[in-house]
């Protein structure tokens, strides 16, 4: 019996999808709507929906990945891999409708009002930045 070995796609991959399909274009709202799309799928399946992580930062998640990338090419996804899993495609179609046309400011309440978010920021002082990593539970 063959195992088949499943590979999530990038977190960048990902946000290419998200940036040129549903023209999210604003970074804060990209970066809230992965980590919104990745919890729900957790909650869902309990795996992740992609490779890639979240830090705690005062404002919300934020993915590393994502801010380094963007800070070197700003929103130019041209070099990254088009996302060709059908699955996280259908996931995000369906799941992306709660979250598409919300205000950024709302987005950013969702997320520091997820318990995954909490557990990671508590005891912290008020940074804009920090490394404490998100883990879905």
């Amino acid at each position: 019996m063959e195992i088949k070995k499943v590979s999530k796609p990038d977190i960048l991959v990902v946000a290419k999808h998200l940036y040129e399909r549903y023209k999210i274009t604003e970074l804060v709202t990209l970066h809230r709507v992965l980590y919104l799309l990745d919890q729900d799928y957790f909650n869902q399946t309990g795996a992740v929906l992609f490779k890639g992580d979240f830090d705690t930062w005062a404002f919300g998640s934020v993915s590393p990945r994502l801010f380094r990338y963007t800070e070197k090419y700003g929103k130019n996804f041209t070099k990254i891999d088009k996302l060709e899993d059908e699955d996280v495609i259908a996931f995000i179609k369906k799941d992306i409708k709660q979250y598409k046309d919300q205000p950024s400011y709302l987005l950013v309440k969702m997320t520091k009002e997820s318990q995954p978010y909490i557990d990671a920021y508590e005891d912290l002082p008020f940074p804009y930045l920090s490394s404490n990593k998100i883990h879905f539970k």
